[in-house]
């Protein structure tokens, strides 16, 4: 088959010839465009915008807060919230159990939802709607999902360090009771109070009595040589014990502040973004951009008569 080219030269012959067939095609085609991008063919759509800085929130790895805050708004919880919260199944008329539902969803959100981060690092957010109020409001569901989303997943992580300080904090309290039971054990049975203060009074009232003249036989001496050698015999021990349960006391005073910062973390309600442009309920409309439609299908009519008319005049030439 012989191909056909055409050059500029021979284009502006064929726009001087059928101009006025071009002009009326031209005019047809931005009235017809006009038409049928209106409100009766092609329902306007609104769209509301917020724009938010991370808060609160620690990054992984290398990835940024704005970046895990994108991750976030991206989680299939809020996306499956939104569609409850409004019904998206029945508003895009999509079968909830039919063939390719979510899918169907799936575009239906990415085309009139934009989560997206812009030059200064913060998110920005986009809602498209046939109801301004309703582009408005899901801006709005979308941030508060995020944050109800991110506070969970805080929690819990912070649940699993709250049960390790629980168990912790239980078994250092049954350390230091047990430590606890054995010294007044120790203390009732050898009438041991505190070694070294004890060890000295003794020794130096066993010298008086002694110098006072009393008999190593006397009951009074008796008692000092007695609490003496359960000094001998249990001090050590109960030295032990006694250094012991003061570690374990003050380790218990760390592993309280650890369980109590552990439960602050669990109960408390925090946000997660920093709201820098309010979304408001818009006013105009974002589409259909009426003078694109008109241009564009000007624009292809146009384009396509002019071919039209070089093949035609060519094949005339030919004949």
């Amino acid at each position: 088959m012989e191909t056909q080219s055409f050059s500029f030269s021979d284009i502006l012959p064929v726009i001087k010839k059928h101009f006025k067939l071009l002009m009326i095609l031209g005019a047809l085609a931005a009235v017809l465009a006009a038409v049928f991008s209106m409100p009766t063919f092609i329902k306007p759509r609104y769209t509301s915008m917020g724009v938010y800085y991370p808060s609160n929130i620690s990054s992984y790895a290398k990835e940024s807060r704005t970046e895990q805050l994108l991750q976030l708004f991206e989680s299939s919880a809020i996306r499956d919230s939104l569609i409850a919260k409004f019904d998206l199944y029945k508003k895009f008329e999509i079968e909830p159990n039919g063939a390719g539902a979510k899918h169907g969803m799936t575009m239906m959100l990415s085309e009139r939802i934009s989560v997206s981060k812009n030059r200064y690092e913060a998110v920005e957010i986009k809602v498209q709607d046939e109801s301004p109020d309703t582009a408005y409001l899901m801006v709005q569901e979308l941030v508060k999902q995020c944050n109800l989303l991110t506070r969970r997943l805080q929690r819990e992580k912070s649940q699993e360090v709250f049960d390790m300080r629980t168990a912790q904090l239980a078994e250092q309290k049954r350390v230091a009771a047990l430590l606890d039971k054995q010294l007044k054990d120790l203390s009732k049975g050898y009438g041991i109070l505190e070694l070294e203060s004890q060890t000295q009074e003794i020794t130096q009232g066993l010298y008086r009595l002694l110098a006072s003249g009393k008999s190593e036989n006397s009951a009074a001496v008796k008692q000092a040589n007695a609490l003496l050698e359960a000094l001998k015999e249990k001090g050590a021990e109960y030295q032990t014990l006694y250094l012991l349960k003061e570690f374990v006391v003050e380790f218990l005073g760390e592993v309280e502040v650890g369980y109590q910062r552990a439960y602050n973390d669990i109960h408390k309600e925090l946000t997660y973004t920093n709201e820098i442009v309010a979304p408001v309920i818009p006013d105009k409309k974002s589409y259909p951009v009426r003078w694109i439609i008109v241009f564009t299908a000007v624009f292809i009519t146009e384009l396509f008569a002019v071919i039209v008319f070089l093949i035609a005049d060519a094949q005339k030439r030919r004949a």
